[in-house]
């Protein structure tokens, strides 16, 4: 029997004089302790379809119709009083952008602690104990300090898992977890998703996952519903949907997932995008974009038919009258070669943050954010900066561009050491670095157009280069006139790699460029990527924690662990055959789509870069440590294939 049901479920949302229907007769039911995913692209009504079940609308939605039943009841028709006792207690959420969620102007422990006196009337200590233990709970570094912090203290990552304590501080029978694990990397990820297992298996609670990453969904999910342009296409047992996925636009997902098998390869992307959800649809919603319609698809809408193995599609393939879905034919391959020769090397950069305390304000201590990291970057070739949240990846990338003043090291562009240089001496010397941040709506100037963000790197104005340029990232150009806000997340990402290519750089920094899109617009940036690179001889620096793209696009490797890189070498061996305790347990905790595998999670916490260790700074997390482990730090040990490690497994311990 379902716990939380949705039937013919109708959300419309008013829109410059528009109505749009983001979610059309939707049905959906969750059974207790089951986890239900709801898969699909960005815009097509996932997210709206959790906010209508717990009616947390903006203003301009309106639910048109269907019913929202939690144990028989129908929660459309509660006061909102009562509807207050639902949110938290019975059905908690984890919103998707939990900078936006979290109040600005309160500590995170007292947000969290507001939850537990609304629903549990727990106050003093042992509410502060409770949001400790919370904060703890999802992986959070000295919970007491950290509970004192305000949101904007604290990075993406963490900032989501406050957002999960909170939601799971009210003990839900039902969780809705609105793509929980996005901004995570994998370490964290298996964390979070073992952290709910547990406690779905302890409290017998359901889960709505609402996400586009096949991983987890693979992981997680007990059955799965695929959303199109605001209405379910597909639903499947797990097993049956990754054995044989039977929409089209299912398959497609599939084929725009990068890896290792894919190395060298354009990735399969789906053409064009979501439409408009203003007007009335006459036949199937994807048949523009779909490799199989055919006539019949844009005349009339199909129903749902017998998919075979217990599933159910919206496809006319499955009516009798056309055939088995296919995987369209492969892009060519293009190749993954480099030029050769360094163009970037990195010597011992180290930048550290004093840490000051007192009315005064005095230094305390300082944070080793980046702590003697030396690597070279070679021409026309991608370094991978892959680790976990903190390590320090960002900050080496900003210390490179000298965005962040090192406290020690250099930085050699073309031979020229770019620490120590500043004003117009340094703009000239690094003309040919630019960087791509991660999140392209916050590094776009909101009040200006497109041409004018430009522009602004350009020595000379040029329209029809600007022109020009945004073609190649695959915009058009009236593009130029538009503001940031009015394009989607993946647009706004090849705004910001056209503004960088702008100045023709020969390298560039990649600051995460795909964390938070879809995997079919993922698929689309890597492609550009991959054919600038090509076409123009680029050299990336990648930071990610994205390890199916490391595999797709890195030539090398480097893998960084509080501040310092433990191994690096060459992607294709790294990869196969991790030599690092660490490495292997980031591929371990690596989500898989080949077996419903419970990833491996690490043994401890994560040590706060206050106080990391001493000796080697993983030794308190790993299961191969000696006694060396805990008193000396390991030196370079290069193994035989080339690849350099600093473990005591290797070379000559003391």
């Amino acid at each position: 029997m379902s716990w939380m049901e949705a039937k013919n479920l109708d959300t419309w949302i008013a829109n410059r004089g528009k109505l749009l229907h983001v979610v059309d007769a939707v049905s959906l039911a969750v059974k207790k302790g089951e986890t239900f995913a709801l898969v699909g692209e960005s815009g097509c009504g996932k997210s709206m379809t959790s906010l209508s079940i717990l009616r947390l609308l903006p203003d301009a939605g309106k639910i048109a119709g269907g019913q929202v039943l939690l144990e028989g009841v129908d929660l459309l028709e509660l006061p909102e009083r009562k509807m207050r006792d639902v949110r938290g207690k019975r059905i908690g959420i984890i919103f998707q952008e939990p900078a936006l969620s979290l109040n600005p102007v309160m500590r995170v422990g007292e947000q969290i602690g507001e939850v537990l006196e609304r629903h549990f009337g727990m106050k003093g200590e042992a509410r502060r104990a409770r949001v400790a233990e919370l904060l703890a709970q999802v992986g959070i570094p000295d919970p007491d300090l950290r509970a004192a912090d305000y949101p904007f203290q604290l990075s993406g990552g963490m900032k989501q898992r406050v957002m999960i304590a909170m939601a799971l501080a009210g003990e839900p029978d039902m969780l809705i977890a609105d793509e929980p694990t996005t901004a995570l990397d994998v370490t964290i990820q298996a964390q979070i998703l073992e952290l709910l297992r547990s406690i779905q298996n302890r409290n017998g609670m359901s889960i709505l996952l609402i996400t586009h990453d096949l991983g987890v969904v693979s992981e997680m999910a007990d059955r799965v519903a695929v959303m199109y342009a605001g209405e379910i296409v597909e639903q499947a047992e797990r097993d049956a949907f990754f054995a044989s996925p039977a929409h089209p636009y299912s398959r497609k997902l599939f084929a725009s997932l990068p890896g290792m098998g894919k190395r060298g390869g354009m990735l399969d992307v789906i053409r064009g995008s979501v439409p408009s959800l203003s007007g009335e649809f006459s036949g199937c919603r994807f048949a523009d974009r779909c490799d199989h319609a055919w006539d019949l698809c844009r005349e009339s809408a199909p129903s749902w038919f017998d998919a075979g193995n217990g599933s159910l599609a919206r496809c006319h393939l499955y009516d009798g009258r056309g055939g088995v879905p296919r995987l369209a034919k492969a892009p060519a391959e293009r190749g993954i070669s480099g030029s050769g020769g360094v163009v970037l090397e990195v010597k011992n950069l180290k930048v550290h943050f004093p840490v000051r305390k007192g009315l005064l304000q005095r230094v305390s201590g300082k944070v080793a954010a980046v702590d003697g990291v030396s690597f070279s970057l070679e021409f026309g070739k991608t370094m991978a900066l892959v680790g976990e949240s903190g390590c320090g990846k960002t900050t080496t990338g900003k210390a490179i561009l000298q965005l962040l003043k090192p406290t020690m090291g250099s930085v050699l562009y073309n031979g020229k050491d770019l620490a120590g240089l500043e004003g117009g001496e340094l703009r000239r010397a690094r003309e040919g670095l630019q960087i791509v941040f991660q999140d392209p709506y916050a590094s776009l100037n909101p009040r200006m157009r497109v041409r004018e963000i430009m522009e602004e790197g350009m020595k000379e104005k040029d329209e029809g280069r600007i022109g020009a340029l945004l073609k190649e990232v695959g915009l058009s150009t009236d593009a130029m006139l538009r503001y940031p806000h009015e394009f989607s997340g993946g647009q706004r990402q090849r705004i910001a790699i056209a503004r960088a290519l702008a100045v023709n750089p020969r390298v560039l920094v990649l600051d995460e460029p795909t964390s938070a899109l879809d995997v079919s617009v993922q698929a689309q940036i890597l492609n550009l990527l991959m054919r600038l690179q090509q076409d123009h001889g680029l050299s990336y620096l990648f930071i990610t924690h994205n390890l199916s793209a490391v595999e797709y696009l890195a030539h090398d490797v480097a893998v960084m662990y509080l501040g310092r890189i433990v191994e690096k070498g060459n992607a294709e061996k790294l990869l196969a055959s991790p030599a690092h305790p660490y490495t292997r347990a980031l591929l371990a905790a690596a989500p898989s789509l080949e077996t419903r595998k419970v990833r491996e999670t690490f043994e401890g916490e994560l040590p706060s870069p206050l106080s990391p260790p001493p000796g080697c700074h993983y030794h308190s997390r790993c299961p191969q440590r000696m006694p060396v482990c805990a008193s000396v730090y390991p030196e370079a040990c290069v193994l035989a294939d080339g690849r350099e490690v600093r473990c005591h497994l290797y070379g000559d311990s003391p």
